[in-house]
């Protein structure tokens, strides 16, 4: 039992590089981050099996000649318990609990259909387990990436069936870097708080995809090397830390503000491929198998910018293809037109409602009533706020003159 970096952390692949030459790989499997949690263990943990080679099995490895073999692998959902550690038991659709042969509630944990199916295919049976999480892989494709990724969620079936939809589809697929201006995310930096007069807004990566960005922060404009951080309209955005894959372009009013590390930037070529198409193909199923497959993290999950830029995105091949992509773009931009115009409109009710209630004895007219409010000075105000609520109070004499 391990932590998940050691299996998918790009800076530990000398490890995996060891243990693919000297080990047979057996089973991997991603926990659920709740597993340990009662205890306050490792929130990402993994678990590996495996079994030394003997020396002529490790000369055959590192020449490539070792017969290829398949690896358990799986991805249970459940443990049991939540991330406080309180029991999760199984319900019905409607929401009840559902009991065991003991009449007891019984308990949502999946690693018991994990064990199940690996002493199945351990066993030599069928090893289509089309009802489970757990799946094989041949040994093979371990050696295909540079990262040579050990955690099962990088194998995910979800992610072969994806990919091998689209090649089967006939259209050409390119990397996101081979048709894209830029795919980066800024370095960490210094964060300098400071009044929004004096400073830009500061995007965190939970706005992405929010319809207005709520309690803001600036970034004071003397930091240093600032223009590394600033987002442009148009661009794509997208979560890369924590949740991963949130998708969504840029509108033109964020155009010139910050935006943290966590969010990673796509700057699009229209030529390549039109910004609107490529932000819903991101946004879709097979966008999302591939950004999710890449996360890798011990404690936080993480996407870097060589794993998006690897992402393979299907182009139009014939005339009606790229008339479909085109309608799709439109599509997308007009969204992001409407979202701009709804923004606008809730920033100036919000403004004018502002205003008007910060207007002193506005008449407020009913039935040929007048409503109005009395003014009331600071020391009334704390009086009222200290007795539990605002009371009636005698008008004025200037009040009654007006």
């Amino acid at each position: 039992v391990l932590p998940r970096s050691i299996a998918n952390n790009p800076g530990l692949r000398f490890i995996r590089r060891w243990l693919v030459a000297n080990t047979r790989i057996v089973v991997s499997v991603d926990l659920p981050k709740e597993t340990f949690a009662e205890g306050g263990g490792v929130p990402n943990p993994s678990v590996l099996i495996m079994q030394r080679l003997t020396r002529e099995e490790i000369r055959l490895a590192r020449a490539g000649a070792l017969d290829e073999y398949e690896i358990f692998m799986s991805i249970p959902k459940k443990v049991g318990i939540d991330k406080r550690g309180n029991p999760v038991h199984v319900r019905t659709p409607e929401g009840l609990v559902v009991l065991d042969e003991n009449n007891k509630p019984s308990v949502d944990d999946d690693l018991p259909k994990v064990v199940s199916d690996f002493e199945q295919w351990n066993g030599g049976e069928d090893r289509a387990m089309p009802e489970t999480e757990s799946y094989t892989l041949p040994s093979g494709f371990l050696a295909e990436s540079d990262e040579i990724r050990l955690d099962a969620g990088r194998y995910n079936p979800r992610l072969i069936d994806a990919i091998r939809t689209m090649r089967e589809s006939g259209r050409p697929l390119k990397r996101l870097a081979d048709i894209t201006k830029s795919v980066f995310i800024p370095p960490r930096f210094k964060r300098i708080y400071v009044e929004a007069e004096h400073g830009v807004p500061f995007l965190q990566g939970s706005y992405v995809v929010h319809f207005q960005p709520a309690d803001l922060k600036y970034l004071s404009r003397s930091s240093r090397k600032l223009e590394q951080w600033i987002v442009r309209g148009g661009w794509i955005l997208v979560t890369c830390s924590g949740t991963i894959g949130r998708a969504m372009v840029c509108p033109p009013e964020w155009d010139g503000w910050a935006a943290s590390q966590h969010i990673l930037r796509i700057v699009p070529d229209e030529k390549k491929c039109p910004t609107g198409y490529l932000c819903a193909f991101l946004s879709s199923p097979f966008g999302q198998a591939q950004l999710t497959a890449n996360i890798y993290g011990a404690v936080v999950d993480e996407l870097t910018e060589e794993q998006a830029g690897g992402i393979l995105v299907p182009v139009p091949k014939t005339a009606s293809d790229r008339a479909l992509v085109q309608s799709i773009n439109e599509s997308m931009k007009e969204a992001t037109r409407l979202k701009s115009q709804a923004v606008a409109a809730t920033q100036t009710g919000v403004e004018r409602t502002t205003t008007w209630l910060k207007e002193t004895d506005t008449a407020i007219i009913h039935k040929g009533k007048d409503l109005r409010i009395p003014s009331a000075t600071p020391e009334q105000l704390a009086k009222d706020l200290l007795s539990g609520g605002a009371k009636p109070r005698p008008e004025t004499k200037t009040q009654k003159a007006s």
